[in-house]
């Protein structure tokens, strides 16, 4: 699994310290963060569509009651040396994107809690994961042979759905739907290249959870017509599951 790791070490924000904003709230602790993203798909299945900008994360503190005492739009605004008072606090970061249905827009979180007493210095190394999950279509070369160019395969949740056309599909692993881990529906619908007839299937996925690849490949049988009963149509359904590292 390859990180993507930003560090602070305590050496490098002695010396270029002065350059940067310092926040001090009186009787302080120091707290130094540093980011990683974990989750990443496996080589096989990975794109640059899945990669992130650790710098765009967002960043937030709130103490132990809940309240907001500090917060950046972006990583990269974040201080070298934040000073908070002793007090448990919570940090989490937040990768850019809102939408719970979407193409291209995998969505990175992650949360620490931590005490602090003043005086003290503190590394925090924040793991953000991934949130919700990825959905990619395969069409095999029979699906193509037996229907026009006009399928459409729509997969639906309760948050929103996503349509993958002919020209979608054939952009491979380039582009992807990313949806919250809901339950989904399958619709395909197809014309018939040898009378010009409508064919339709639709079938449900409900075994969903955060950080899975759903790849459907979708198939028929070359008969010289297209059936989607038990027998005429296939559906090779995958999900992997990927392994989570706490640091």
């Amino acid at each position: 699994m390859k990180k993507i790791v930003l560090l602070l070490p305590l050496l490098a924000m002695m010396l270029v310290g002065c350059n940067k904003e310092v926040i001090s709230t009186g009787k302080t602790a120091e707290v130094h963060l540093s980011l990683t993203s974990d989750g990443e798909f496996t080589t096989i299945l990975r794109s640059d569509a899945d990669a992130v900008d650790i710098s765009l994360f967002s960043i937030s503190i709130t103490d132990g009651t809940g309240k907001e005492i500090r917060s950046w739009d972006s990583y990269a605004e974040v201080p070298d040396v934040i000073l908070l008072e002793p007090s448990n606090y919570t940090i989490s970061a937040k990768s850019p994107g809102d939408r719970e249905v979407a193409w291209n827009q995998p969505i990175y979180e992650g949360a620490q809690q931590f005490d602090v007493e003043a005086g003290k210095v503190y590394n925090i190394d924040l793991v953000c994961t991934l949130s919700n999950m990825k959905v990619s279509v395969i069409c095999t070369d029979a699906f193509k042979n037996e229907l026009e160019d006009d399928y459409n395969i729509k997969i639906a949740t309760d948050s929103g759905f996503l349509e993958w056309t002919s020209e979608i599909v054939e952009q491979g692993d380039a582009i992807a739907g990313f949806y919250l881990p809901e339950p989904m529906t399958i619709y395909i619908k197809g014309t018939r290249k040898l009378d010009g007839s409508i064919v339709s299937h639709y079938f449900q996925v409900n075994d969903v959870a955060p950080r899975d690849h759903h790849v459907f490949t979708i198939d028929v049988v070359e008969t010289g017509r297209v059936s989607f009963g038990d027998s005429g149509i296939s559906v090779d359904y995958s999900v992997n599951n990927r392994p989570v590292d706490i640091q």
